[in-house]
């Protein structure tokens, strides 16, 4: 729970025009040295994206994404194609 809480606070930042990082939005306390930070927007990993390396949340999900049994098999079985 302690990675997932810093992961949830973490701060967007920028580097600007002198190649330091900036926070993104100015409303935000600035970081600490223990803080996360990120440039780039996470990928969705439970949608199938190669150029990512993610073939998508079919075990990981379940329970949070798939509703049924079927849709499940049927995420499952598209991914093995």
């Amino acid at each position: 729970d302690y990675l997932k809480d810093k992961y949830d606070g973490a701060t967007e930042v920028r580097v600007n025009r002198r190649g330091r990082l900036q926070i993104r939005d100015p409303r935000f306390n600035r970081p600490t040295a223990n803080d996360l930070i990120y440039i780039d927007e996470s990928p969705n990993y439970c949608m199938r994206n190669l150029s990512v390396g993610s073939l998508g949340c079919f075990r990981t999900c379940v329970g949070r994404h798939v509703d049924s049994e079927s849709r499940q098999s049927n995420i499952y079985e598209s991914l093995l194609r």
